[in-house]
């Protein structure tokens, strides 16, 4: 058990994919469900919703109908769709907006009769907010889908991940990645009431051809992933604000936006919401600065640490979400490239699904104080000012822990601990 602190490609592989999709696409889907359905979000999660599916070429004007839970008049919002490149699929998007928070909505697709549930953020955080955080998914089949049944246990609000959701790399002989990682998503992760849980994706070495800005790929940046989701600013670093309570700050690790490029805007975005006094401010990205598993001077390692750190210690921010090792890991607070108590910890290093690696050894490894080769998603539960980090398995075992509190009061340390029992209940309950 890890310790748990508290503190204050050509033509004919296109042809042969389209033919393979063609055959193997419907029998994956229920009867009563689209080829793929899931949700994400382009404005304040509080009061909007993004609802994305996908058809076959028999396509008509995209829209669905919405109401409240409970109510009977049904409304209905128009959106748009495009094609799904090298498939016989179509996109659809819609995005409704003008929501109440913290509130019920029931939506219905054209052509389908199963009727589908989601729930809006609520306005601030007076109330415990729950969601969970991993990157890495559809390595190993398995794996991710037992991953996915423990997450939909833990009836997260939503879900992040930071990066490597299909392995596609952006190549045609690889697309039906991304249908079998929508199948598992529509089918498994879904709370134990029944609400669909949204997706914010961020992107990964494994979302295009090439992996990065600097390949010498002659297809170097093929993707699929901007057609997949909807996205304000992509490509390249986004900034999505929850009320005025969360914001989560998803960068590109060099993947369709070179890491120096994005160093102004996140000086900018991080300032504006010091200056707003949001309370949690989380950096997401794919490339660790900190690795669990790869080479501590790794050049894309380096990189992202020489170019951002400073800017997180600049701005005071308290934790950052790390992937791409295949691992688990957590950092002592880090600051100015030294342990320091009033710096940043890095958490994650994305094992959602995928095949794990041998780790550093934490006591030969200054940068690391936790480590270990295993599947794992952060559960992280705040309130007001205080946050609960906890690092779910592949068996729904709670392997570590670790809290935040402003300052060290007896107040403060209830607050804590009722955290750690909500959480715990909200598990049992499942």
């Amino acid at each position: 058990m890890l310790k748990r602190p508290i503190e204050s490609t050509g033509g004919l592989a296109r042809s042969l994919t389209l033919l393979l999709a063609l055959v193997a696409l419907t029998p994956a889907a229920r009867a009563n469900d689209p080829l793929a359905l899931y949700l994400t979000w382009q404005q304040d999660p509080t009061t909007t919703m993004t609802v994305q599916w996908h058809t076959l070429m028999d396509v008509s004007a995209t829209s669905l109908m919405y109401r409240p839970l409970g109510e009977t008049t049904w409304q209905t919002q128009s959106g748009a769709y495009t094609p799904f490149p090298d498939t016989p699929r179509h996109i659809h998007a819609v995005e409704i907006t003008g929501l109440d928070p913290n509130r019920d909505y029931e939506f219905r697709l054209p052509g389908y009769s199963d009727t589908y549930k989601f729930r809006t953020m609520p306005a601030d955080s007076s109330q415990p907010i729950n969601f969970v955080v991993g990157g890495d998914i559809r390595q190993s089949q398995s794996r991710y889908r037992d991953m996915h049944d423990q997450v939909a246990k833990l009836d997260p609000m939503f879900a992040v991940i930071g990066g490597d959701l299909a392995y596609d790399d952006g190549r045609a002989d690889r697309v039906n990645n991304w249908h079998q990682f929508f199948d598992a998503w529509r089918d498994r992760m879904v709370t134990p009431d029944g609400r669909l849980i949204p997706m914010l994706p961020v992107a990964g070495n494994h979302e295009l051809t090439g992996g990065y800005t600097d390949s010498n790929d002659p297809n170097a940046g093929r993707t699929y992933f901007f057609d997949l989701f909807k996205f304000p600013g992509q490509p390249g670093p986004v900034a999505m604000d929850f009320g005025n309570y969360l914001s989560l700050v998803t960068l590109d690790t060099g993947h369709f936006v070179p890491v120096p490029e994005q160093n102004e805007w996140l000086d900018e975005t991080l300032a504006e919401r010091r200056e707003r006094d949001v309370d949690h401010i989380l950096p997401i990205y794919h490339i660790p600065a900190y690795p669990s598993s790869r080479d501590f001077d790794h050049r894309r390692i380096t990189e992202v640490r020489d170019e951002w750190t400073p800017i997180f210690d600049k701005y005071d921010i308290d934790i950052a979400f790390e992937h791409h090792d295949h691992a688990y890991k957590r950092t002592p607070r880090i600051r100015a490239g030294e342990i320091d108590p009033t710096g940043v910890l890095y958490i994650g290093d994305g094992a959602w699904g995928a095949s794990t690696r041998d780790v550093h050894d934490p006591d030969e490894a200054w940068w690391l104080d936790e480590a270990a080769s295993v599947n794992h998603v952060i559960h992280m539960t705040i309130l007001g000012e205080y946050r609960l980090l906890q690092v779910i398995d592949i068996n729904g075992n709670i392997i570590d822990e670790y809290g935040f509190i402003p300052e060290p009061t007896s107040a403060a340390l209830l607050l804590a601990g009722g955290l750690s029992l909500f959480a715990r209940r909200r598990r049992q309950s499942a």
